[in-house]
């Protein structure tokens, strides 16, 4: 059974036409008429009806509700005929035929407010004190209600229950014509614009599509296809076959697929290529598949064709590209790699997966951390993430350590981009340089030593050619006045020219010895010799050497040093050390002045001896440069003695080469305490 929509009584008819019908069947009848909703509110103005219910009873409250209640029970459905039954708000008699359509009760049809003589006059005035209604209005109005026999007005009834009910059946039908011609309206509709949608889909398609008959034989094919083909128009093609496109082989193999399809009623996906007889052939992927009428019948095939033909050349072009960078990163004598977002290996090259002792396909998903200290892994994974975020290119040197070996490496890590310009990983690219450091680094070193070496010489020569020649000139001048004026001088004047030729030879031979033995500790030619030393003994000894010097300027030398302290080093070396701090002390220091030399267990393995004097002391500019060769720091002491610095630079190797340290503490016009370490036998 077709479905009905929800529908109102005035769905169905015009309101005015049935008012004017109902008022003409309540004239012609003479009974009141009304059409009410099936709860019994009205649809339709009241026709005929009479003084006693439409002004008296309805105008109560009570009375309202009750004739509503009446109206609803009486217009109850029945099929069988009209529901005949005195009114349950008066008492008068009334009628009611139920409109149905398509099942739906939607309306009653009701009529009466008629009396005859089954009517009950005590139960109505007791009905009229009920509602309130004044009793002498009610009676006068009851006396004008129309007066109809039961038989009579049961006629009526029926002949209205046969009215409703053809009223019913020609409602129904027509709402079924309606709906009939709606859903076809509609269906028409959806097929119009479902073909619509289907010609602007295929018309639109930059792929081939195609409908075929069972000969394969085209019945349509798109614009796309049309076009392809060299048509016109797309009807064209139809009654055509691919014998009139393509090459034979190539329609006879499309021919036999599309049999195929026919016979077992499966679906084809394949990429094929097609040939032409007169241009170049194309790459296609093709999905074919049966055509079936609405009753599941195979009538043809249809397919759709996308033309890979570039996209195969590209794909090629690719994969040539990709088999060339393959084997370049594969033989390249760099090590290359390429990891991910997360600094996990994509890929590398046997080269670095052999540094790694690993299978080139082990170290793919794998980070640094496998392989690298996690210092070393977690700087790596720092400078792949600077290059991902920024999306620069950082190049470094680096020194790393991996089974064992320490080795160089120059690196030059990029973003990795995909297709689209977007940076989705690290590419790596270094180049162990070990050799090359080490090279350099010999380099470095032999110019180091070519450096000192041209310094030592400088140092060399600038000593023999100004602080040799200086008392050397001083002595031949002094044998040239002996030699001259001897016969003229008297015994003072001739100490005085001893005296400063004896000054001048002292000096030359203190300058000397130090040369020689500078010369032989660059050489490598001095020997080292450590022995135990009594270290009061030692420093006795060389001041006794130097205590003539310290006479003539008054200087007083005080040794703190406890007999027990012994050290153990070379005995030559030791000596030059304190001869030169304490004659340089002397030289530095004031007619009349002190100098002080001390030592002290520092710890259990080191003793720390202390020259202090009362002198001119060292400028903070001088200080930094008294242990350095390649610096000037000579300077006459306070009575003209010469000095050329180099005492102080054999003192530094000598400490140095005995395992200990010096250095010095001045300051201007308060003296200078050189201080030094050397080893020391236990307490």
């Amino acid at each position: 059974m077709q479905k009905i929509i929800e529908i109102q009584f005035s769905d169905l008819f015009d309101l005015k036409d049935i008012q004017h019908i109902q008022d003409l069947f309540a004239d012609a009848t003479g009974v009141a008429s009304i059409i009410t909703h099936p709860d019994g509110t009205p649809i339709t103005r009241p026709s005929n009806f009479c003084r006693l219910c439409n002004e008296i009873i309805r105008k109560t409250e009570v009375g309202l509700t009750n004739c509503f209640k009446s109206d609803a029970e009486i217009g109850r459905p029945n099929p069988s005929g009209p529901v005949v039954q005195p009114c349950l708000s008066g008492g008068l008699w009334d009628a009611g035929s139920s409109i149905i359509v398509g099942g739906k009760h939607i309306a009653n049809w009701l009529i009466g407010q008629v009396k005859n003589e089954e009517l009950d006059l005590k139960q109505m005035l007791l009905y009229s004190e009920e509602i309130g209604a004044d009793q002498e209005t009610f009676m006068s109005a009851l006396k004008e209600v129309p007066v109809m026999s039961k038989e009579k007005f049961e006629k009526v009834a029926k002949m209205l229950f046969s009215f409703a009910s053809e009223l019913s059946i020609k409602a129904y039908q027509n709402i079924l014509l309606k709906q009939s011609i709606d859903d076809r309206d509609r269906a028409e509709k959806k097929l119009t614009f479902e073909q619509y949608l289907i010609t602007s889909l295929l018309d639109n398609l930059p792929d081939h599509v195609y409908f075929k008959d069972r000969e394969s034989r085209f019945i349509r094919v798109n614009k796309a296809m049309a076009q392809f083909l060299g048509l016109n128009d797309p009807d064209q093609a139809i009654g055509k076959t691919d014998f009139d496109f393509f090459t034979g082989e190539h329609a006879q193999q499309a021919y036999e697929d599309e049999q195929n399809i026919i016979r077992t009623r499966q679906l084809l996906s394949i990429e094929e290529k097609e040939t032409y007889p007169d241009r170049s052939d194309t790459r296609v992927s093709t999905i074919k598949m049966p055509l079936q009428d609405k009753d599941g019948n195979i009538i043809g095939t249809f397919g759709i064709s996308r033309d890979i033909t570039n996209a195969k050349l590209a794909e090629e072009e690719i994969m040539k590209s990709e088999i060339l960078n393959r084997t370049l990163i594969k033989h390249l004598p760099q090590r290359i790699f390429i990891k991910d977002l997360d600094s996990k290996y994509i890929l590398c090259n046997d080269i670095y997966s052999r540094d790694l002792g690993i299978n080139p396909k082990e170290i793919v998903g794998k980070d640094d951390f496998a392989f690298f200290s996690r210092e070393l892994a977690e700087k790596y994974r720092r400078d792949d993430q600077e290059v991902i975020s920024d999306g620069i290119q950082k190049e470094f040197e680096e020194k790393y350590s991996i089974s064992g070996r320490e080795r160089w490496t120059h690196v030059n890590k990029v973003p990795y981009r995909d297709t689209n310009d977007q940076i989705v990983g690290v590419l790596g690219i270094f180049e162990d340089i070990t050799e090359r450091k080490v090279v350099e680094e010999e380099i470095k070193h032999k110019n180091e030593l070519l450096q000192a070496m041209n310094a030592e010489k400088d140092k060399f020569f600038s000593i023999i050619s100004h602080d040799l020649r200086s008392p050397l000139s001083a002595f031949v001048a002094a044998t040239q006045i002996l030699a001259t004026e001897i016969q003229t001088m008297n015994i003072e004047e001739i100490r005085e020219i001893t005296q400063s030729m004896k000054s001048s030879a002292t000096n030359i031979y203190t300058l000397l010895e130090n040369l020689l033995e500078w010369s032989r500790l660059r050489r490598g030619g001095m020997d080292f010799v450590p022995e135990k030393l009594n270290l009061k003994e030692k420093i006795d000894d060389c001041i006794d050497v130097l205590s003539e010097s310290a006479r003539k300027k008054e200087i007083q030398i005080n040794v703190s040093i406890p007999g027990e302290v012994e050290i153990w080093a070379d005995n030559h070396m030791f000596d030059a050390v304190v001869r030169n701090l304490v004659s340089n002390a002397i030289k530095f220091t004031h007619v009349g002045g002190k100098v002080t030399v001390e030592a002290f267990y520092k710890n259990d393995r080191l003793v720390e001896v202390k020259v202090t004097d009362s002198g001119i002391g060292i400028t903070p500019e001088l200080k930094d440069k008294l242990f350095l060769l390649s610096e000037k720091t000579s300077r006459p002491g306070t009575e003209g003695e010469s000095s050329t610095g180099l005492g102080l630079l054999l003192c530094k190797e000598f400490i140095e080469k005995n395992d200990g340290k010096i250095w010095v503490e001045s300051e201007v016009g308060k003296g200078s305490t050189f201080s030094f370490t050397i080893r020391g036998k236990s307490k």
